[in-house]
């Protein structure tokens, strides 16, 4: 073939191309909602997971840990939605120091605490 075509192939190629073309914009379409309803959903996670620390204990209460006295300093949470709590404790030699708990944590805060 030298590259030629007739009027009515060319328009059937191009039709063929814009149904092409028509497939992918709607499975990007499907793609973009799942990754928006994905995020949507660990927001949630996140936000439940960030009350669920808040509410163990508030900045300032204290808490037992492996038998140690601590008080909350700082709940917070990373931007990528795991949640952390601060706490300082005093050890056996009079030095202040600090402890960080993640929400995996919190079962066992819970359970050793009676909350």
């Amino acid at each position: 073939m030298n590259g030629i075509c007739t009027i009515s192939e060319w328009l059937s190629g191009r039709a063929q191309k814009e149904k092409q073309l028509k497939k992918i914009k709607e499975k990007e379409e499907i793609e973009k909602r799942y990754i928006e309803e994905k995020i949507e959903e660990k927001m949630e996670i996140a936000e439940k997971n960030y009350r669920e620390m808040k509410s163990f204990r508030k900045v300032g209460e204290k808490f037992n840990f492996l038998g140690v006295e601590m008080t909350v300093v700082d709940v917070w949470q990373y931007l990528h939605g795991t949640s952390c709590m601060n706490a300082k404790y005093v050890d056996k030699n009079g030095v202040i120091r600090e402890m960080s708990f993640r929400q995996k944590d919190l079962p066992l805060l819970r359970s050793e605490n009676g909350a």
